[in-house]
């Protein structure tokens, strides 16, 4: 739907419907409808998904946005779909809504590089403003409400405070996490997720249920531990990262909001995720966390903690390049909104699209990534880097191209002379050089290894 300034006049009326699922969804959506109603929108929220609205605000996986007269698209979770990067679009198409937000760099840098696919591409523009649910931290209310929290909590200031918050309970994982940091001189957080025991999840059965389950098993094993303090599951999550100085999780977008609020997150990258039959690996191989097995989790949280200084400075930088606007995104993202629906000019720069590539970039990462889950290491290795030097590097690429060096089954000197020629094509192809930079690490020790 394409409006003019006076079509939009006449036909939309100033009332934002703004659809979630969750209560995370929710407060995502506070900061948005408290922007539109300094507009003059009447504002709504449902969990209706299918309900007509004048302008409807998603964002979910699935939406019915044929249900709004004008229709806005963002994500409600920072690595949302995340075994589906670089293009989640393939699946989740934005190109059946008007205007389409990204909260941050590392996501504009990925649309843009499936930009020239007219299924990511909505009707009107995208643009890069920043993430509202972040926009709280910034005001006098957020500080007070953890001073707040801190105060109920009677945590040892002398200590520091490791949170546990996992995207699903299960496998034992808050045991795994509880056992590694009672090794350390810690206060000790748990944040589990607000979980509906009736919600269906495509495919598996009971699968809320379980992890509720789960969730109260848990709680009932550790709520005599001394240091150990269970937080409602309706704390606000940006409250308990406040009061925490690291945070342990599996893949939860929770890490993305911690490194924003400058603390160091902590990935177990064996911990396993149930939403696939079997369950499978969490996906965390993104460069801003740092990484762990159950094995090796108390030996890295006490390296964090010894190195505090450091892995704070990792996340400041981290938030700096990728997170914009914090404290005023909400805002920004409705007077775009309303200029939108007025037919009125921007003044904020939308993201701009590519045309054309060299070759199919998407489909040649799709088959790479399926040889790599075959164990054609060889032929995937090859495909990898015909998708790098078509420009197209983001962090999935390069954390499966440093792992396919190291399983490739062949002597020491081959594995050294792939680690330095990829070495050379990453400083040319990556557009994030943290990304290079947290390869060289990892390819540097395979080197030395290998001399």
């Amino acid at each position: 739907m394409k409006l003019t300034k006076r079509t939009a006049r006449l036909s939309l009326k100033k009332e934002i419907t703004f659809f979630i699922k969750t209560q995370a969804d929710r407060e995502l959506c506070k900061p948005l409808v408290r922007a539109a109603e300094k507009l003059g929108y009447k504002t709504d929220i449902t969990e209706d998904g299918n309900k007509k609205c004048e302008i409807g605000f998603y964002c979910q996986h699935v939406n019915a946005p044929e249900n709004a007269k004008f229709s806005a698209i963002m994500l409600h979770d920072l690595l949302q779909a995340y075994p589906r990067w670089p293009d989640i679009w393939q699946i989740e198409v934005w190109n059946k809504y008007d205007i389409g937000f990204l909260p941050a760099t590392f996501w504009a840098n990925m649309w843009k590089r499936a930009s020239y696919h007219d299924y990511c591409r909505p009707r009107g523009r995208v643009y890069q403003i920043g993430w509202p649910k972040a926009d709280i931290i910034a005001t006098p209310q957020f500080e007070e409400q953890v001073n707040t929290l801190r105060n109920s909590l009677q945590l040892d200031p002398s200590k520091k405070t490791v949170l546990y918050a996992p995207s699903w309970e299960n496998d034992g994982k808050q045991d795994d996490f509880v056992q590694a940091a009672l090794l350390s001189d810690v206060n000790i957080l748990i944040k589990q997720s607000q979980i509906d025991a009736t919600w269906k999840f495509p495919g598996i059965p009971n699968l809320y249920l379980n992890i509720k389950q789960n969730i109260q098993q848990m709680a009932a094993l550790h709520k005599n531990i001394p240091n150990v303090t269970m937080l409602d599951p309706k704390t606000n999550i940006l409250h308990a990262l406040a009061v925490s100085d690291i945070l342990v999780s599996d893949e939860s977008s929770t890490m993305c909001e911690a490194v924003l609020m400058h603390k160091p997150a902590i990935a177990v990258e064996d911990w396993l995720v149930p939403d696939t039959v079997p369950s499978r690996h969490a996906c965390s191989g993104h460069a801003f966390t740092i990484k762990a097995t159950r094995d090796t989790l108390t030996g890295v949280l006490k390296d964090v903690l010894k190195n505090y200084k450091n892995y704070e400075q990792d996340a400041i930088s981290f938030q700096l390049v990728n997170i914009k606007n914090i404290g005023t995104s909400a805002t920004k993202m409705m007077k775009v909104l309303d200029k939108a629906v007025m037919g009125e000019h921007i003044l904020i720069p939308a993201l701009k699209r590519i045309y054309k590539i060299g070759i199919d970039a998407d489909a040649v990462f799709r088959k790479a990534w399926a040889l790599y889950d075959t164990g054609d290491f060889e032929k995937a290795i090859t495909l990898y880097t015909q998708v790098i030097k078509s420009g197209m590097m983001n962090e999935v690429i390069a954390l499966h191209y440093a792992s396919l060096i190291t399983e490739l089954p062949y002597n020491r000197k081959y594995k050294y002379d792939a680690a330095l020629r990829y070495l050379d094509v990453a400083e040319k192809a990556a557009n994030h050089n943290d990304w290079v930079s947290s390869l060289r690490n990892s390819l540097t020790q395979i080197i030395q290894q290998n001399r």
